[in-house]
């Protein structure tokens, strides 16, 4: 069984039924790569070469900052922005007739340089995985797919092209068309609701609406809409 470590935690949230599955492990591998990240790969030279290599984003340069460990995220930024300036450092070369100066780097390796992140690719690595594991308990676990075909918003919009991409190699081919179209009409459906709820509020605003109540899932409808289209 290849990487099917994230089965346990999966099924616990489709058992919660707390929205999308895949947002709800997301925040749990963020916080947990934020802590190691200020822990336990200050040890390990490996991770201080990917970091040192890499950064950062903004969005994990400040969860990291909000940590009280400041001394760690010090040492860690201490030999990125020292790996920063030398490969910012300017070369020359001289001619007979003419001195002319080149930078290592091109304006294009610099904004790829800035916008990489060693926390992201973490992230973005146990995410890829435990989507796989979607498609891999679908088809292996029957009161996995049950649960999961009679559950309604399992999976945002992003998160299901994710578990769509990742479940090749999981799922038999004769299966996965079938598995695919599940998905999308679970999208439509809850495309659908959002809709609805969303058309309603706005007509709360009409005069000729006043005082009509809205239902729970109407009055945030806005919030539902972000959180479900919506990506830091």
């Amino acid at each position: 069984m290849k990487h099917h470590i994230y089965s346990i935690p999966l099924a616990e949230a489709l058992e919660a039924k707390c929205g999308c599955i895949l947002c709800n492990l997301e925040e749990k591998f963020e916080e947990q790569a934020v802590d190691y990240f200020l822990g336990a790969s200050m040890m390990e030279p490996d991770a201080r070469e990917i970091t040192n290599e890499k950064g950062f984003c903004r969005r994990h340069l400040k969860k990291m900052f909000e940590k009280p460990n400041k001394l760690s995220l010090a040492l860690t930024l201490e030999t990125h922005v020292k790996e920063l300036e030398e490969c910012l450092e300017i070369k020359k070369k001289e001619g007979h007739f003419s001195k002319e100066t080149t930078a290592f780097l091109t304006s294009e390796d610099i904004y790829e340089t800035v916008r990489s992140c060693a926390l992201c690719d973490k992230l973005n690595s146990q995410l890829n995985a435990a989507a796989g594991n979607i498609s891999y308990l679908w088809s292996k676990n029957d009161e996995f797919r049950i649960m999961l075909e009679k559950t309604d918003d399992v999976l945002c919009l992003e998160h299901c092209a994710l578990a769509i991409k990742m479940c090749d190699g999981e799922i038999s081919s004769f299966k996965k068309n079938e598995y695919i179209n599940m998905l999308i009409n679970k999208q439509k459906k809850s495309l659908s609701k959002l809709y609805e709820n969303l058309h309603n509020f706005t007509l709360s605003f009409d005069y000729r609406n006043s005082g009509k109540p809205l239902s729970p899932e109407e009055k945030s409808s806005v919030q539902t809409a972000v959180k479900y289209l919506g990506k830091y």
